[in-house]
């Protein structure tokens, strides 16, 4: 009997110890939890903050060529009226030397390079911000597809589904014409049979 009531012993605390280890397995001890994934959009056109600084960006371009314009036809203007002092034989050497000699010219050029350097420097600051906008819309396409990143994305289509739905869909359709201008082959026999 000793040997028995040892074996069984073992045995409750073999079975205790896997319950417990079962247990403790099963409940996620010892287990951490993946982090959220972090959410991007892999169409910048669906980011509302990218367009509304992309707009932003247009209206400062779209005033600083105004201005731009502004003082082009101040200079215009400034032309036809040095050249209105000068004589009627006058060349354009003569107007050249009058304008050079102008203060108000000088200051219309100078007005003219500067803003000509900050219409330069606005067009540049857009290119390179839409083109960082593609690099991280690359790089987030990359994540969504190696399962490092969600999609913010809108669905695509008015019924929910994904691009890669639509996808399937247009090449249905390729597959379509061929039976739908069966039947409107038909169709245009039944019409012939039933006129004659």
């Amino acid at each position: 009997m000793g040997c028995w009531s040892v074996l069984k012993t073992w045995f409750c605390a073999v079975f205790l110890m896997c319950g417990v280890l079962f247990v403790c397995g099963g409940c996620g001890c010892g287990k951490t939890k993946a982090p959220p994934l972090q959410g991007v959009y892999t169409n910048r056109a669906n980011d509302t903050v990218y367009l509304e600084q992309l707009q932003e960006m247009r209206q400062r371009q779209i005033e600083v060529a105004e201005v731009e314009v502004a003082i082009a036809r101040r200079m215009t203007q400034h032309v036809e009226q040095v050249k209105a002092t000068l004589p009627q034989d006058a060349g354009e050497d003569k107007l050249q030397e009058a304008l050079a000699a102008d203060a108000a010219w000088q200051e219309l050029e100078a007005k003219a390079k500067a803003q000509a350097d900050l219409a330069q420097k606005v067009w540049e600051e857009g290119r390179d911000f839409i083109r960082d906008r593609m690099i991280e819309q690359g790089q987030a396409e990359k994540d969504v597809q190696a399962g490092k990143a969600k999609s913010l994305d809108k669905p695509y289509g008015m019924d929910g589904g994904t691009q890669a739905q639509a996808e399937k869909d247009v090449q249905a359709d390729k597959a379509k014409p061929a039976d739908g201008q069966s039947r409107m082959r038909v169709m245009n026999k039944e019409t012939r049979v039933k006129k004659e």
